[in-house]
């Protein structure tokens, strides 16, 4: 019988992962000094959280997901030289990111008098706007709600760049982008590859729950090992 154990998602977006689970998952380092820019990393629970809940709601992702890790880590432990090679895993934190993205309201204070959308904003107005919302606008995505990380494969057909903000833009973008999708893309990578994840009876995903972050809903999954020669 294979080793199994549940993790909850609690309200904070914590997931409590296996007490037997090997394989270490990359974590960040140094990063309290940058808290006010580095804020979006400090969720990696929440973000992890996002993706295999996703991922359980959609096997035709999962699938090709868990064939690729299995290819490319034979038993190891996701690391730095695999990323190149972890094509789909890439994709795949991209469009959580842009389903999910966990800070979904963003304020700025206007530096000089200018006119966005037809009106008329001095210096000082505070704005706001909703990565969440602007992932969502059909004329940027086909099928907007749909879990699809092909819409990132490398062509004419890709998303504009500025199109998908999980991180921000412009010159206040948050400096920890890049750490950021490579520590998710690791961790998917690692754990996808050790363990499965599927709810209990009568659990299910639902829509994200807008609080200081975006987070799921709070929701039971059990971890069962996965074999490996």
């Amino acid at each position: 019988m294979p080793d199994s154990t549940e993790a909850k998602g609690h309200r904070g977006g914590a997931l409590a992962m296996p007490q037997a689970f090997s394989p270490p998952l990359p974590t960040p380092r140094g990063a309290l000094p940058l808290l006010g820019h580095l804020l979006p990393l400090l969720r990696a629970p929440l973000a992890l959280l996002a993706l295999l809940a996703l991922l359980a709601q959609h096997p035709d992702v999962a699938h090709p997901l868990r064939t690729e890790v299995d290819t490319v880590l034979d038993g190891w432990t996701a690391a730095y030289d695999d990323l190149p090679r972890l094509h789909l895993t890439a994709r795949v934190v991209n469009e959580t990111l842009r389903l999910w993205p966990p800070v979904w309201a963003v304020p700025r204070v206007v530096t000089t008098d200018t006119r966005l959308g037809g009106h008329d904003l001095p210096a000082g107005t505070l704005v706001v706007y909703s990565p969440y919302l602007v992932h969502l606008r059909p004329e940027l995505y086909g099928d907007p709600e749909r879990l699809d990380p092909d819409r990132w494969m490398p062509g004419p057909t890709a998303p504009p760049r500025e199109a998908c903000v999980p991180f921000g833009g412009g010159a206040r973008k948050c400096i920890g982008d890049t750490f950021g999708l490579t520590e998710a893309t690791l961790a998917l990578a690692t754990i996808t590859h050790h363990w499965h994840l599927e709810p209990l009876p009568g659990q299910r995903v639902r829509r994200p729950v807008p609080g200081g972050t975006l987070r799921p809903s709070p929701f039971r999954m059990r971890a069962i090992r996965r074999p490996w020669r």
